[in-house]
């Protein structure tokens, strides 16, 4: 991973495109997964948090505060 990863870029992969660059964790982010059947992004940092983006909007959907690192597995 880049040695600062507070922003993630989002691509189109169908069309080979850059869609957007979204920020919102205050550590670098360590993980993300697409979960398809709510069409939510979720990431990981070493902030200690789980982000829930909506990908409709791209919006903060909600923030998990954990006590460790965490990583988000299907």
């Amino acid at each position: 991973m880049e040695r600062d990863l507070k922003e993630f870029k989002v691509y189109n992969t169908k069309k080979l495109q850059f869609v957007r660059s979204i920020s919102g964790h205050r550590g670098n982010i360590t993980s993300a997964e697409h979960i398809w059947d709510r069409d939510i992004l979720t990431t990981c940092a070493n902030d200690l948090s789980i982000i829930l983006w909506d990908l409709s909007t791209w919006q903060k959907k909600g923030r998990i505060m954990t006590n460790d690192i965490q990583l988000v597995l299907k």
